[in-house]
C-alpha cells in the first residue's frame, strides 16, 4: 500500500502467478488519474490495463504471471492525495 502525492510515483508493484487473480484498491482524495500497470518482464516494460480519475476497486486474472502497479504517470497528477494498494 502507497499514499500518493506527486506525478510518476506509483505503489510498489506486486508479482500475481499465473491463473492467479489481482485487485487493487483506490482511495483517498484527489485531482488526477490513476494508471494500472501490468509488466511481462519484472518491471522493465509496463503496459496500461486501467484508469480513473475516482476512487475506484478492481479485480481481474492473467493467464500468465505478471507484475502489477498502480499510480500517477507523469503528467497525470494534479492535487491531493490516493491510497493505493495491490494485493
Amino acid at each position: 500500500m502507497a499514499t500518493l502525492t506527486a506525478q510518476n510515483t506509483f505503489c510498489p508493484a506486486v508479482l500475481k502467478q499465473e491463473k492467479r487473480g489481482y485487485s487493487v484498491s483506490i482511495s483517498g482524495t484527489f485531482v488526477g488519474k490513476i494508471t494500472v500497470q501490468r509488466s511481462p518482464d519484472d518491471g522493465v516494460t509496463w503496459f496500461d490495463i486501467y484508469s480513473t480519475t475516482a476512487p475506484a476497486e478492481l479485480d481481474g486474472e492473467f493467464g500468465t504471471a505478471f507484475k502489477v502497479r498502480a499510480g500517477f504517470k507523469t503528467g497525470d497528477f494534479t492535487s491531493g492525495s490516493a491510497v493505493v494498494n495491490v494485493y
